[in-house]
């Protein structure tokens, strides 16, 4: 969403010509949401309690992917440690 000085507009669906950057923007989001969250429950975990973790994660419904995978992980990897680090 964003705001003027005149309202708040929330977007709700991103037009045919900018879907795809929206949908590689939610899956960064929802993979550092998954890392973020797990490295705070699980401090001593490996990095393959972190895959099975993102592996066996379904994502939210509506969204255009079914599934979080390793390269999901490495796609995104400097987002998602930029992200741990903050």
């Amino acid at each position: 969403g964003f705001t003027t000085a005149f309202a708040d507009y929330i977007l709700m669906d991103p037009s045919e010509e900018y879907g795809p950057i929206f949908a590689l923007m939610q899956e960064k989001i929802y993979m550092s949401k998954i890392v973020v969250e797990f490295l705070q429950k699980n401090r001593d975990a490996t990095y393959e309690d972190l895959l099975n973790k993102i592996e066996t994660t379904v994502p939210p419904a509506g969204l255009n992917f079914n599934c979080f995978t390793e390269d999901t992980l490495l796609r995104h990897a400097q987002f998602v440690v930029e992200q741990v680090e903050s």
